[in-house]
């Protein structure tokens, strides 16, 4: 068994989590991702759920009993109050016991072993990649799911090695306006901090909102024009701009800072939501 998927395995045992570990989550098992299906059978993507900022450190002594013999990083070094509050790992499927263990397994061994953590991402990108393209698709990586390790800066080598592969995240703190590589995508993901003024000249920006679940959104948030960030994941088919992608906010609000913004639904609803549009991500065939 190779060393990397062993150790994998060893940590998720520690915790309780499940006997056959991975990093990524395909597309179907993931009920944000699941919704790529309904506007495109071009791209599949797959995603990699962690604890995010420090929290490995306590679930894992909260799972094991004893505190890990390494150090913790911080996965999330530009997050919010406000964003770790209302994060995902705290609602829907992510928000288990099961999905903990297995978010907690993956943390540990980026903290303790991230060499063999890249080494994991290269071979399940490899699977996944060959997998997707025998149904004739194109395959997307969102590594940070729920972190911002950032592969462009951290491991230059998989995005250019998997030129095939479109590597796409939600970016807080700096972030590039430009397109890195052609298979690279990032879209800035607004906080609580945010306002009119602090994202001009950014490019499209997502935000969460508190809306419920199939009610209209506003034409227009902060000054911008919206998309309907729920119809799908796939960020790099949106219209590009100076766009605000609202995305309605799920599971319980634990946010107290402004980071899931409450919208005046007498400003007006029913925004246009574009779907279909040119990728600004160059594609290789």
């Amino acid at each position: 068994m190779r060393k990397a998927q062993a150790v994998l395995n060893e940590y998720s045992k520690q915790v309780g989590g499940g006997a056959t570990p991975y990093l990524f989550t395909r597309q179907e098992d993931s009920a944000k991702l699941a919704h790529n299906a309904d506007v495109t059978d071009y791209y599949e993507q797959v995603v990699c759920y962690m604890l995010p900022h420090t929290m490995g450190r306590k679930v894992w002594l909260e799972a094991v009993g004893t505190p890990a013999p390494w150090k913790w990083n911080n996965i999330c070094p530009y997050s919010t109050p406000g964003c770790r509050g209302a994060c995902l790992v705290h609602s829907g499927r992510l928000g288990k016991d099961q999905a903990k263990r297995a978010m907690l397994a993956r943390t540990a061994l980026y903290n303790a072993h991230p060499k063999l953590f890249w080494e994991q991402v290269r071979h399940e990108i490899a699977v996944h990649q060959k997998r997707v393209e025998k149904k004739g698709k194109r395959l997307v990586v969102r590594l940070d799911g729920t972190s911002q390790i950032n592969i462009w800066e951290t491991a230059p080598e998989i995005v250019e090695h998997f030129e095939g592969v479109i590597f796409q995240d939600y970016v807080k703190g700096p972030y590039k306006t430009e397109w890195v590589a052609p298979n690279r995508y990032q879209v800035a993901s607004g906080t609580e901090r945010d306002t009119e003024v602090t994202i001009r000249g950014r490019r499209n920006v997502v935000f969460p909102v508190d809306v419920k679940k199939g009610d209209p959104l506003p034409k227009r948030f902060l000054g911008r024009r919206t998309i309907d960030g729920d119809k799908h994941d796939l960020r790099f088919i949106d219209r590009q701009g100076d766009y605000a992608v609202l995305v309605r906010a799920k599971g319980p609000k634990r946010d107290t800072h402004g980071f899931i913004r409450d919208i005046d639904k007498a400003l007006g609803c029913g925004a246009k939501v574009w779907i279909e549009t040119t990728s600004p991500v160059k594609v290789i065939h």
